[in-house]
């Protein structure tokens, strides 16, 4: 069924082991696969009712999650596709059923590397299939086997695109300007130098001047040390500006990478200009922008490509408990604020700091503001959700209330005190129009 093959991008198997040549990658692409990795799995159901609960007690789906195949534990089968996903920006997970039986739920999850596999496309430029190549060994796989989670490759509709493709030049700068660092203490220690003769030296000669040179002043534990040198001039060499900057130029090929990621400094431990504020909210926006997403992608391919086998009901999922740590600040103000303007009962601010509700009948009451308590009113100020009806009294004959003071008011004495029903609470409020 195969007819053409739409080749995979080349340089995926160099995009892996690029995790290999750039320390800042590796901690970053490290940091993330193992935060995802470690997020709280669930497996739910809607029931008829429209409620929600938890499937406990095992389940064939939620088993495989939890194992998906003989050798991996669900934390490192996750991790193994996510260092797959952050360095090409795609991972595959093959599910393995008894003989290819495709209406058979899998029995196992296996990761699958990206540059061993290639897109087949059928003659309706479609995607027919996958053809999985090890050494020279090449297999077509159904495309019902293989669950792919990409981020969109712009110009490729079958493959996806990782950040690496962007950080090539950098990644390659990072790793010289290590090499360079490497060998310089590998050779001086210190500046290197020239040694002037006025005169040439024979090949014997020159070999021995070499020879003796490395023995006694190369490496780090020969650094400093005094230099004898018959009939010959040392020239010292300075440090240019260039070479000065290196620090600079490895901090710049540091932030590159963290800002292709969207990487915060504190998650990696970097402090130099970290404060407790920027350092909560570089936690904050780590869950939020970096693992969220990706497990949204995870569950996605989870509740589309691989439950459907095991539920034909559709009424099962699979969700995750969200790693954003709350503002427990921000939630204390709301919880406060919403109690005293009398737009949350009691109990409601405290579900809203994640705090029990009190067994006292706190929850039948609402705090109102000072200025709107009525006379006679409950203590501290607590009125009841329910307010029983206002009394009233005709209006005496003869008289009447004051044009844009007809509702639901009644006199109470000569100085015009009028009393109504608002909301949930009774409002005083003192009108010099009174009755005439």
């Amino acid at each position: 069924p195969y007819t053409t093959l739409f080749r995979s991008g080349s340089g995926r198997a160099s995009q892996l082991g690029a995790k290999s040549n750039a320390v800042w990658l590796f901690s970053t692409v490290n940091r993330i696969a193992e935060a995802v990795s470690t997020l709280e799995w669930k497996l739910m159901q809607r029931n008829r009712d429209g409620s929600i609960g938890e499937i406990e007690g095992g389940h064939p789906a939620s088993d495989l999650w939890e194992m998906p195949n003989p050798d991996q534990t669900r934390e490192e089968f996750i991790e193994v596709c996510e260092n797959h996903f952050e360095l090409t920006g795609e991972m595959f997970w093959n599910m393995v059923r008894p003989e290819s039986n495709i209406p058979v739920p899998p029995q196992e999850l296996w990761p699958v590397r990206p540059d061993r596999l290639t897109a087949v496309v059928n003659e309706n430029g479609m995607l027919g299939g996958w053809m999985h190549r090890l050494g020279k060994d090449k297999t077509p796989v159904p495309k019902e086997d293989i669950a792919m989670t990409k981020i969109p490759h712009p110009l490729n509709p079958f493959r996806g695109q990782g950040p690496i493709e962007s950080l090539l030049f950098d990644i390659a700068t990072e790793r010289d300007a290590a090499r360079w660092t490497a060998n310089f203490f590998a050779n001086s220690a210190q500046p290197g130098g020239i040694i002037e003769y006025d005169t040439n030296l024979t090949d014997e000669k020159f070999q021995e001047l070499v020879q003796r040179w490395r023995e006694q002043h190369q490496g780090v534990g020969n650094a400093h040390r005094v230099a004898v040198i018959e009939r010959g001039k040392w020239v010292d060499r300075k440090f240019t500006m260039s070479e000065m900057q290196f620090t600079e130029l490895r901090q710049l090929n540091r932030d590159i990478i963290l800002g292709a990621y969207g990487m915060p400094k504190s998650v990696l431990g970097i402090t130099d200009d970290v404060n407790l504020a920027n350092a909560q909210a570089g936690e904050a926006v780590f869950a939020r922008w970096l693992v969220v997403p990706r497990a949204i992608r995870m569950k996605a391919t989870l509740n589309r490509k691989v439950l459907p086998a095991f539920d034909s009901t559709g009424t099962m999922f699979f969700t995750f408990v969200d790693p954003t740590p709350e503002n427990v600040e921000q939630n204390v103000a709301k919880a406060e604020k919403s109690f005293k303007v009398g737009i949350a009962t009691r109990n409601e601010a405290r579900q809203m700091i994640n705090l029990a509700a009190t067994e006292d009948g706190g929850d039948d009451f609402f705090k109102a503001p000072a200025p709107m308590n009525p006379f006679g009113g409950t203590p501290e100020g607590d009125v009841p959700k329910a307010l029983p009806a206002p009394p009233t009294r005709a209006l005496p004959e003869g008289r009447r209330v004051a044009k844009g003071d007809e509702s639901d008011l009644w006199p109470t004495d000569t100085q015009g005190d009028f009393l109504w029903k608002s909301n949930r609470w009774w409002t005083i409020l003192t009108s010099s129009k009174g009755f005439r």
